[in-house]
């Protein structure tokens, strides 16, 4: 489903699975091979997603030669540009991957954000209730003779910056996977945000965050110190069968 700007947009009971994106580039062209389920192309607002699946979706970008970056983002859903007041119930996204690939030695960037959804702009205005990420996953590779190297951050969600509130409620996060190849990093093995000034208003209410993993570090998420105070209600996270209830800090120490 591919749209540009909308307004008071509702998907429920919708199911989105195996669905493919895929690109490939030689020199001369850069490719972006994101939002396999649901791609907004511009200004999203007002967008209720509710008792949806999205499952084993894929997105793959490829160079082979040329300095371009690459992108493959979202697969499940991606926001090219900014949201405002988006709501996630009910759904499920499970088993979708994104996979970046930069085979040039002296290529462009190559980058992979976000397994499931992506927030690549500013969001305005997001929860997540009830809602459930497994095994999703992100994969970035550039040859090492590359010196831009590639990004795999938050293999189930991505959210570039925010101006409002941003609360996860009852969600679960199990066995989502950020990795990379040759010259490059994974952070984030559930949630990357890429500002800090999403800390302001963020707030988790009985979530779990299981066997969450990324090569470089950050198996849960990024700046988990500084959200310790709005972990609340039993949130549960267990790495390596071991579980530690209502904090997050013993995974960075």
């Amino acid at each position: 489903f591919f749209t540009a700007s909308v307004t008071d947009l509702s998907f429920e009971n919708c199911n989105f699975t195996n669905n493919n994106a895929i690109g490939t580039a030689d020199d001369g062209h850069n490719t972006n091979t994101s939002g396999a389920g649901i791609y907004f192309q511009s200004t999203v607002k007002n967008l209720n997603i509710t008792k949806c699946n999205f499952i084993n979706n894929s997105c793959h970008s490829q160079l082979s030669a040329g300095a371009y970056p690459i992108d493959s983002s979202g697969t499940a859903v991606y926001f090219k540009t900014t949201a405002d007041n988006i709501k996630f119930k009910d759904s499920v996204f499970d088993k979708n991957c994104a996979n970046a690939t930069s085979l040039y030695y002296n290529g462009g960037k190559s980058y992979s954000y976000g397994g499931a959804v992506c927030f690549m702009s500013s969001v305005s205005g997001l929860s997540f209730e009830n809602t459930n990420f497994t095994e999703n996953s992100i994969y970035a590779y550039a040859d090492k003779g590359n010196s831009n190297p590639t990004e795999a951050y938050g293999a189930a969600i991505y959210i570039g910056s925010t101006t409002g509130n941003i609360n996860f409620t009852d969600c679960h996060f199990i066995d989502n996977d950020a990795s990379y190849g040759g010259n490059g990093e994974s952070y984030c093995g559930a949630i990357r945000f890429e500002s800090t000034s999403i800390l302001e208003n963020l707030n988790f209410i009985g979530c779990e965050f299981t066997n969450n993993m990324a090569t470089n570090g950050y198996g849960v998420m990024n700046f988990v110190v500084d959200v310790i105070d709005d972990f609340k209600g039993n949130v549960t996270i267990s790495v390596d069968g071991v579980k530690y209830n209502g904090t997050v800090k013993s995974l960075i120490e």
